[in-house]
């Protein structure tokens, strides 16, 4: 499989990643960073935001992050160009679809309120019935106060955005320049390793078809830890973070990552609860502690510490002939990288 390398879909994935940081920090900072590397990660998403400072908040309503995690610039300008991502597509292509002002507005009401898709043309011409919509919708009042200042002089928003985007453009140009290294030190590993390709692959279960001729490739400088491939059933184009290989790494480990159901089905009893919360109080505790404080049988005791054992939730030592059992710290910051996941 022949390798092209391509830079706008990075560079655009780049400049869109700024505004999401933005205006989604608390998602960025609980999502992005690999939990093996948390204060290096936090750290770079850190310094982005003073190199890119200074965002109006009127773009709020294109960057807004819905419940999966896509944002309507994204959905609707960048994914869904999959066909021309490697040839077409690029800032100037970018800024031309953005300029066609009844496009973006049909697009705008169908993100927010998909339901009425097939009638998007009545609501267009409508503050009424856009406000209605609104109104009845379950997005924050944050959110809504937005989509009300949106509709009712959407020329001003639109132009904002663009201008914005030319703004951020120029810096995150020379911040490419600076970095370009970084750029060609990847496109050196992957013309020495057929592997890497083949690991991305794997990592994001997709399968390049034999007759595929080759597959492009583009570098993230600002979002490290990417890896996404764009494209349907034939994949056009792969886009990876500079700091892929530890994302790869950590991800072909992420079997060590605790199992959430499990972390479910031992909290959903109490007197597990109770275990876990005697051995805080305790630091290390015996079955027999636990029969003592808890009232348990020791068939009980021993039920209970077995199945936490499994999960790793606890850990176990041996001292004489008693073993003493205590909370593993290194779980619970796992389950905590992993249900932050969901904010």
């Amino acid at each position: 499989m022949n390798i092209k390398f391509v830079q706008e879909p990075g560079y655009i994935a780049d400049l869109l990643y700024v505004f999401s940081l933005h205006f989604n920090r608390t998602h960025h900072l609980n999502s992005d960073p690999l939990y093996n590397k948390m204060d290096e990660d936090k750290k770079h998403i850190v310094s982005l935001e003073k190199e890119f400072a200074d965002i109006p908040e009127e773009l709020r309503i294109f960057f807004f992050l819905k419940p999966n995690g896509r944002c309507f610039m994204t959905t609707c300008y960048f994914s869904g160009y999959a066909d021309i991502m490697s040839t077409k597509y690029s800032f100037d292509f970018l800024l031309q679809e953005l300029m066609d002002h009844n496009e973006l507005m049909n697009r705008i009401i169908v993100f927010y309120f998909p339901d009425i898709e097939k009638e998007v043309g009545l609501y267009r011409g409508s503050l009424e019935k856009l406000s209605q919509l609104i109104d009845n919708s379950e997005y924050t009042e944050l959110i809504k106060r937005k989509l009300y200042s949106f509709f009712v002089n959407p020329q001003h928003h639109i132009q904002k955005l663009i201008y914005e985007l030319m703004a951020k453009e120029v810096i995150l140009e020379k911040y490419y320049k600076d970095n370009y290294r970084t750029i060609l030190d990847i496109q050196n590993n992957f013309m020495t390793s057929e592997a890497i390709l083949r690991n991305i692959c794997i990592h994001l279960n997709i399968t390049l078809p034999k007759e595929q001729q080759f597959v492009c490739l583009s570098v993230c400088l600002l979002n490290k830890n990417c890896i996404w491939a764009h494209g349907d059933c034939l994949i056009d184009t792969i886009i990876i973070g500079y700091d892929y290989e530890s994302a790869l790494s950590f991800y072909s480990h992420n079997s060590e990552m605790p199992d959430l159901k499990a972390f479910g089905e031992i909290f959903s009893e109490q007197n597990r609860i109770d275990i876990l919360r005697f051995m805080c109080e305790q630091k290390e505790i015996t079955s027999k502690d636990l029969e003592r404080q808890l009232n348990f049988t020791g068939s009980t005791a021993y039920y209970h510490l077995t199945m936490m054992l499994k999960e790793n939730m606890i850990t176990a030592r041996n001292q004489g002939r008693s073993v003493l059992y205590s909370i593993n710290p290194k779980y619970f910051e796992m389950i905590v990288w992993q249900l932050n996941s969901f904010r």
